[in-house]
């Protein structure tokens, strides 16, 4: 995503507007700073939550008195299928975000149909 990023950012608006000004509210402004950045940080965030859930679930249940479940692979394995779905549906939505600022818009269907 970063690398998208970098290779977009000349040809990026500097600001899109999402929604025009109008009587009671005012216009919706995106800085091409933000729409570049959202989406790793955002990634970023959630893989590291997920990462330290277990010990947080540990730490619970200790306080809590309830017995833990016995941690099996499947476990391990759900949360590393979680991770790399989410990871896909980020970089997809990343590459359709961009594209607002650099007006080759893609369809989010053909992102998300990994069609060209």
């Amino acid at each position: 995503m970063i690398a998208w990023s970098a290779v977009h950012w000349p040809e990026m608006a500097p600001t899109i507007v999402t929604r025009e000004a109008g009587g009671s509210h005012g216009a919706s402004i995106i800085p091409r700073g933000f729409s570049a950045s959202a989406m790793p940080v955002t990634l970023v965030l959630v893989s590291s939550l997920m990462a330290i859930s277990p010990w947080v679930n540990a730490k619970f249940s200790s306080l809590t008195g309830m017995p833990m479940p016995r941690y099996d692979r499947s476990a391990a394995r759900v949360r590393t299928a979680t991770q790399a779905g989410l990871c896909l549906v980020m970089c997809a939505m990343h590459v359709f975000v961009v594209g607002l600022h650099t007006g080759l818009e893609t369809s989010a269907l053909t992102l998300v149909a990994m069609e060209p």
